[in-house]
């Protein structure tokens, strides 16, 4: 969760019909939804671009330690620095340095609404989405949702920004 598998399975003798002919058109059709190919994981793809030079700050008001479990469930690159701080509340976040850049996440588990915000010396970016998963009883998801989404977003944005 919240990964769905799709394989497609093609008899050996169909094979460069299906590359000619179809395989663009599935990918087409499932590209706004692929986070990921061949089992390549959303938080080492992640960690694999956190950038060394630049402190990150990540204000996390939405995933309840899900983003903070993912990203540090494995080493990071030795002198990446960034820091996760989890929060349910509206406080502010604290005073950093000059020079680094601050990811705020905040979520609405009641209609599924979520933003992310980019700040720092460079660009200055948002994403505001509406998920379907909304209340209580897909909060779960809604969290591994906006956790996966995040870390593909800054991921975009690292490889962009710096």
């Amino acid at each position: 969760m919240p990964y769905v598998d799709v394989k497609v399975w093609v008899p050996e003798n169909r094979q460069g019909e299906f590359e000619a002919k179809w395989q663009q058109k599935l990918e087409t059709a499932i590209n706004p939804w692929l986070v990921s190919r061949d089992g390549e994981d959303t938080a080492e793809k992640f960690r694999r671009s956190c950038p060394l030079a630049v402190p990150i700050y990540i204000l996390d008001r939405a995933t309840k330690g899900y983003l903070a479990k993912r990203i540090y469930s494995d080493s990071l690159a030795p002198g990446c620095q960034l820091t996760v701080i989890t929060s349910n509340s509206t406080s502010p976040m604290p005073t950093v340095e000059q020079g680094c850049m601050v990811v705020t996440i905040s979520a609405n588990h009641d209609t599924g609404a979520w933003q992310l915000a980019l700040t720092g010396e460079g660009p200055h970016e948002s994403f505001t989405e509406q998920s379907r998963y909304k209340g209580k009883i897909q909060s779960e998801r809604l969290v591994a949702y906006i956790g996966e989404k995040t870390m593909l977003k800054l991921v975009d944005w690292l490889a962009t920004s710096l």
